[in-house]
């Protein structure tokens, strides 16, 4: 199995620490213990990549918290697509300056299929399974039969944990909060920009990566050609929810 595995990543974290340093509404937005695993690893898994290389996304099923992982796997998707445009628009002007939107769409690996499936039907996530239960055992030391194996793992491939101990996991829950502050702005810019445009008699189709403007009357031929456009794009993100 060894052969066929490039690299192995873990995350932990105690959900009685996320609970205490959380509130109710902000693990609504953000998401249980598990989820937050999830959100960690992938941008773990992308770093290892290094490239826009699209990848498939399994877990193992059964588990109670498997549809709200899932669901992160899809918020990553859908954030690391790469930009696309109308073919009215041409290429498009994304927003200038260090936008981590565009960066993830530009440069992050990229999620194909993600499912969960059932172990015995599946390698890779045999080999994650295993992967665990050796982190958790070097952790109680108590390796038993395994004794040893970890130590030939990360030895022959690249392997790493990334623990949320309490004070890391108190800079974790800052950056988030921080991180809303700063994508509240940009709404309420957004917001602003398209309000004015609407003013000046413009309609605007909002993507995920930025604003189309229409400036052709409603019953305009080129304006309901973009507008299709537009939904397409809408629909094809929409698809990537519906899990």
């Amino acid at each position: 199995m060894l052969a066929h595995v490039e690299a192995g990543f873990g995350v932990y974290l105690r959900p009685n620490d996320w609970e205490q340093m959380t509130t109710k509404a902000e693990r609504a937005r953000w998401g249980g213990a598990y989820e937050v695993c999830v959100q960690n690893l992938l941008p773990t898994f992308s770093a290892h990549l290094g490239t826009t290389e699209r990848v498939n996304v399994f877990f193992e099923e059964g588990h109670k918290n498997i549809k709200a992982a899932l669901r992160s796997v899809a918020d990553y998707k859908q954030a690391t697509e790469p930009v696309q445009w109308p073919d009215m628009v041409g290429e498009g002007r994304p927003y200038e300056g260090d936008d981590i939107e565009i960066r993830m769409r530009s440069s992050c690996m990229r999620v194909g299929r993600f499912a969960a499936v059932k172990k015995k039907e599946c390698v890779a996530v045999q080999a994650a399974d295993l992967w665990s239960h050796l982190i958790t055992s070097v952790m109680r030391n108590d390796a038993g039969v395994f004794s040893g194996v970890l130590d030939s793992l990360v030895h022959r491939t690249p392997h790493g944990v990334n623990g949320f101990g309490p004070d890391k996991l108190r800079e974790l829950v800052y950056s988030l909060r921080e991180h809303e502050v700063v994508q509240k702005g940009h709404r309420e810019a957004m917001y602003e920009m398209r309000g004015e445009l609407h003013r000046r008699g413009m309609t605007t189709h909002l993507l995920p990566w930025g604003v189309v403007i229409d400036k052709g009357d409603s019953g305009d031929v080129e304006g309901r050609k973009l507008r299709s456009e537009v939904e397409a794009m809408r629909d094809a993100f929409k698809a990537i929810k519906e899990i």
